[in-house]
């Protein structure tokens, strides 16, 4: 944007038009505080201020119809106006605003209705994205922009769409300012003001819209009988309209759109706008100057060299030689490389002053007391929390048919695990007689070393119950992006919708587990307590939602079902101290053996294992809980009553099989602890907490232009 001036009167609807390269929603942005300025001020009421400073009294109504579609009209309007109207005001009192802003957007019939979306049917496009612009006006602002509010509308609705706009600022005292594309002429007329902008950020027309059709006849593009003024205007910023030169301007003179700009700025200096089409004003595009601090110039200093190297290489491409027989322009690649990296340090060097610069502000705001200066006090983070927290669970159980649908996918993973698990369970060290006797083929299995499946059923069981859980947790956070992005940047704050939104999905984590244990338990071989299994599998359930919540924070809802599967099969198959056993891990650096102190499964398994072991009666998992570290020949031998004949015998049958008066077995096979029995559920209960706390700050740290 550069030399862009004017003045948005309150009690006006002002149309923002120009083509595609504008600047039509940079200007929102910058007014706003969405984007930052290099240079150049915003005056409040005479006043050199920010409208960041007064975001509580700012209404923004986004393209695209942001709302949760499975709730009703009411039910958002209602909600927008807990959330942001003076906490003076009665509840009472904010349900008749709601009320009287649905009688104002004609919503009385619909207001019960859901949203609805693509696959459920619901209100009319019209009537949503009245919702749409209701949902900043129960807020009762001071300032509303639109952007393109009649965007895939038909004539008619867009019609009565700006007509209602035009009654927000005549009737109410709002300044309205709207982005609007290609709007037929009944809806253009109903704008009191006009600002045109052109290709490149310049103003080509600022000003009452009346005034504009006797601005561009004077400029030689006389208004057609029976034309539409927005499309004229659109095809003389384009360059497809033919100016009519003056008696005194030569004939073969070539006009060209960007001469626009040098005209405006003639007419704001009190001039003839004609002297700005004369060589002598036009000149080479003046940007504004880099005057600024902090963030702000660096911005405006990495903005200058990224446009060098495109002109650099605009100018490459059109060199005579390049493409020619023969030759080849070759980039640099050193400085192509230097180039990269620079930018990309930039980058982070920006985000990280951006990120301080908003911790900063939060910090002063609860400290000293700044931030907003509305002077309007909206609802408390507390009360924030039981706002989202009903919303929430109303979106969890709005349907009963697809919460028990939802379930049935747990109920089929639970029997699925419990058919794999089958017959494998843990068998372990048989009989002296029954050993010595034993072809060496079968000696090893029950001689040597137990028969051990209960870590591969453990394995099967954190599989299944993290890909469950990850899809269903991806949803909580994942479906309602956008509709986050809109409330934060409404001054809503993050951290107690994010609590609501975790308590909400308690239950959904409980009724999960259950489901999935109800059938998982037919086949599998269990002999600990229930209780303490049916524990084990809720931790891995939250475990497995709040992996959930941490990739859709990060990324699009539709990746996280393609990232899901390796983030599964990473933690569940790689670090979940199967293979490598927890006492291979035991001999890696350090640094390596923190990936397995953070995986939900190896600590689901060690706690699954742990129980089970305690619970079976085989005489080396006695010793070991007694406290003897290992069993060794001579404690198996006297464990079994033989004689010393008989016991001397059996001991030089474990020597032919190469077992000398070594320990057989440790504490506990693969490296567990009995000590870790309740451990276990402890460090399961820290990562769980440890991928919220993650997912909480992919929420904050991405995405940040979304939310301001």
């Amino acid at each position: 944007m550069k030399n862009v001036s004017g003045t948005l009167a309150s009690g006006r609807l002002c149309a923002i038009m120009g083509p595609s390269g504008a600047g039509k929603s940079t200007f929102i942005s910058l007014l706003t505080g969405k984007a930052k300025r290099t240079t150049g001020n915003v005056l409040i009421n005479g006043k050199h201020d920010e409208l960041s400073h007064y975001k509580k009294l700012i209404g923004f109504v986004p393209q695209e119809d942001v709302m949760l579609r499975e709730l009703t009209v009411r039910q958002i309007l209602m909600h927008s106006a807990l959330m942001r109207l003076p906490t003076q005001m009665s509840y009472k009192q904010k349900k008749n605003t709601v009320l009287e802003t649905i009688s104002f957007l004609g919503l009385q019939g619909v207001m019960d209705s859901a949203i609805g979306d693509e696959e459920v049917r619901g209100i009319s496009g019209g009537q949503r994205k009245r919702v749409n612009i209701g949902m900043e006006l129960v807020a009762q602002p001071s300032v509303m922009f639109l952007d393109e509010p009649t965007s895939g509308l038909d004539s008619s609705t867009s019609k009565e769409v700006c007509e209602l706009l035009k009654q927000l600022a005549h009737k109410q005292g709002l300044t309205v300012a709207a982005v609007i594309h290609s709007p037929s002429p009944a809806a253009y007329a109903q704008f009191d003001d006009l600002l045109l902008l052109g290709k490149g950020g310049g103003v080509v027309f600022f000003g009452p819209a009346s005034e504009a059709p006797a601005y561009f006849a004077h400029l030689g593009f006389p208004l057609p009988p029976s034309t539409s003024p927005p499309d004229f205007y659109m095809d003389v910023l384009t360059g497809r309209t033919k100016r009519i030169a003056g008696p005194s301007e030569p004939s073969d003179g070539v006009f060209k759109p960007s001469y626009l700009f040098g005209c405006w700025d003639a007419k704001c200096k009190g001039n003839d706008p004609l002297l700005g089409l004369t060589a002598e004003l036009l000149g080479p595009v003046r940007w504004g100057s880099l005057r600024g601090t902090g963030a702000a110039n660096r911005l405006m200093r990495k903005k200058t060299r990224r446009q060098a190297r495109e002109e650099e290489t605009k100018q490459n491409l059109m060199s005579p030689t390049y493409g020619s027989v023969g030759t080849q322009v070759k980039p640099n690649a050193f400085k192509t490389a230097w180039y990269a990296v620079s930018d990309y340090f930039h980058d982070v060097w920006v985000y990280m002053v951006d990120v301080w610069e908003e911790a900063f502000s939060a910090i002063t705001c609860g400290l000293i007391g700044r931030g907003d200066q509305s002077g309007r006090r909206t609802a408390s983070p507390f009360v924030v929390f039981w706002l989202c927290l009903k919303r929430a669970t109303y979106q969890n159980f709005r349907s009963p048919v697809l919460f028990i649908f939802d379930q049935i996918v747990h109920v089929m993973v639970g029997g699925f695990i419990s058919i794999i698990a089958d017959n494998k369970d843990y068998v372990g060290l048989q009989p002296t007689q029954v050993c010595l006797s034993a072809p060496p083929a079968l000696q090893k299995a029950g001689c040597v070393e137990p028969a051990d499946a209960l870590r591969n059923v453990g394995q099967f069981i954190c599989i299944g119950t993290l890909f469950a859980g990850i899809s269903v947790g991806a949803s909580t956070f994942g479906r309602e992006r956008v509709v986050f992005w809109r409330d934060t940047a409404a001054g809503m704050p993050t951290f107690p919708y994010f609590i609501a939104k975790i308590v909400a999905d308690i239950p959904r984590i409980i009724v999960a587990s259950i489901a999935c244990c109800c059938t998982l338990l037919i086949l599998l071989p269990l002999r600990g307590s229930i209780l303490y299994f049916a524990l084990d599998v809720f931790l891995l359930y939250a475990a497995a939602f709040s992996m959930g919540y941490f990739l859709s924070s990060i990324m699009s809802y539709r990746s996280v079902t393609i990232w899901s599967t390796a983030f599964v099969l990473v933690w569940a198959l790689v670090f979940n101290g199967v293979s490598p056993s927890i006492a291979d891990i035991g001999k890696y650096p350090e640094p390596a053996q923190a990936l397995w102190a953070i995986s939900a499964p190896r600590w689901a398994i060690e706690a699954y294992y742990i129980r089970e072991m305690e619970a079976r009666d085989w005489y080396e998992l006695k010793g070991n809980r007694t406290g003897v570290v290992g069993v060794t020949v001579q404690d198996y031998v006297k464990a079994s009553g033989a004689n010393s004949s008989a016991s001397a015998s059996m001991e030089s049958g474990f020597e032919g099989m190469g077992i000398k008066n070594e320990t057989i077995v440790g504490e506990l096979r693969y490296g567990y602890h009995y000590a870790h029995k309740d451990l276990a559920f402890v460090y399961l209960s820290l990562v769980v907490v440890m991928w919220m706390g993650l997912a909480f700050f992919g929420m904050k740290l991405t995405n940040r232009n979304r939310q301001k």
